[in-house]
């Protein structure tokens, strides 16, 4: 079995406890020393020792929290992955058979994603976007980047220096690229805004949908005029409405929801 929370020496990555270190992730000063993951199929990913890379590739690829083992893609078919980080998600999926559209609007995330796609030489079947994608009429964002825990960069509140991004919106993406078989979001806060605003009619063809959604007082303050509260409980509610078998799962916060294959 994959260790991905293990460094080369074999030992489990140590929390963060010197206060010094601290200060230096939070001024964005710290500089990580990069690894290699060896994945299934003879992929490999980069990560940077010492932060939550390894974490993120283990939820992915050996944890799989977000399933697609029974899906057997076609040519061509899409897959949105909205929240890429460094592209463990997409790189599972493109070694599937899909093609995948990767949005991050991270600076310091779209380096290493995009060294992931050259290394396996995925650039054929994983499109890089270098942006975020939010509520319809968006078209910038104010992008907090977190140092602390590089996956949880976030526009709804303060988690480090901030940096303008350019920005979409969930239908004009469908719009302009077809049906998307999957869409997978982990936007740190935005995932209800990113699907409400799309509404259900764009989702119609769609198979899976999954949304790693941490509930959060303040979240509900961007509650739109008529929409559900963007929390799970909203989000779940709204899927389900759209045609979706819902579930979430209790430890990951992972919402999924599945489309009967006969409605589609």
């Amino acid at each position: 079995m994959l260790s991905f929370l293990n460094n080369e020496h074999g030992l489990r990555q140590p929390r963060l406890k010197n206060y010094a270190l601290h200060a230096l992730h939070r001024l964005g000063l710290r500089r990580f020393r990069e690894g290699e993951v060896e994945l299934p199929g003879g992929l490999t990913i980069g990560v940077r020792e010492g932060s939550h890379d390894r974490l993120i590739v283990g939820e992915i690829w050996q944890d799989q929290i977000y399933p697609l083992d029974d899906l057997r893609f076609s040519p061509g078919d899409l897959v949105l992955d909205i929240g890429a980080q460094i592209g463990s998600f997409s790189l599972l999926a493109a070694s599937r058979g899909a093609r995948v559209i990767a949005f991050e609007p991270c600076p310091m995330n779209l380096r290493m994603l995009r060294a992931n796609v050259r290394r396996n030489g995925m650039e054929d079947r994983i499109e890089v976007r270098a942006m975020a994608v939010s509520s319809p009429g968006t078209t910038e964002l104010r992008l907090f980047q977190s140092y602390t825990n590089l996956g949880g960069h976030s526009s709804y509140g303060w988690v480090g220096p901030p940096v303008d991004v350019a920005c979409t919106s969930l239908d004009v993406v469908l719009r302009e690229e077809g049906d998307a078989r999957v869409i997978k979001v982990d936007a740190e806060g935005a995932e209800a805004a990113i699907f409400f605003g799309a509404g259900a009619a764009p989702l119609a063809r769609t198979e899976l949908v999954f949304a790693e959604v941490i509930d959060h007082p303040a979240i509900t303050r961007w509650q739109g005029d008529g929409e559900p509260v963007p929390d799970h409980a909203g989000l779940m509610a709204f899927f389900e409405q759209a045609g979706f078998q819902v579930s979430r799962d209790a430890l990951t916060k992972v919402v999924r929801g599945r489309r009967v294959c006969e409605s589609l």
